[in-house]
């Protein structure tokens, strides 16, 4: 049990889950708000995602949850300190762009 506790300690220190937001989209090349500051690396997959409206628990009035909409997967090619740019899976591309031409916050998480 300790191999693997050491393991799964590893294996979260070299892939860390970060998330950001979508900066902009253009010709298949997302860049997003996260970098090598918060230990994102090349060859990094990730995922676009929108959040929907609150689900508010009706007598508590405390949000429970949110609907989420995937929107694509893409790769990270180049890492910089505060920004990475990366590409997008082509068949999600024109979807994304139209919803940052409409300046919609869309966020991205690695995977």
């Amino acid at each position: 049990r300790a191999k693997m506790r050491e393991l799964a300690a590893k294996l979260k220190a070299e892939y860390p889950l970060v998330g950001g937001s979508v900066v902009t989209v253009s010709n298949q090349r997302v860049a997003v708000g996260m970098g090598s500051a918060k230990k994102v690396r090349a060859d990094m997959k990730v995922i676009v995602y929108q959040e929907g409206e609150p689900l508010i628990d009706p007598q508590t009035k405390v949000v429970v949850d949110r609907n989420i909409e995937s929107l694509g997967e893409g790769l990270l090619k180049d890492v910089r300190p505060q920004v990475s740019f990366g590409a997008l899976d082509g068949k999600d591309v024109g979807k994304v762009e139209r919803l940052i031409a409409q300046k919609k916050l869309l966020k991205v998480i690695t995977k």
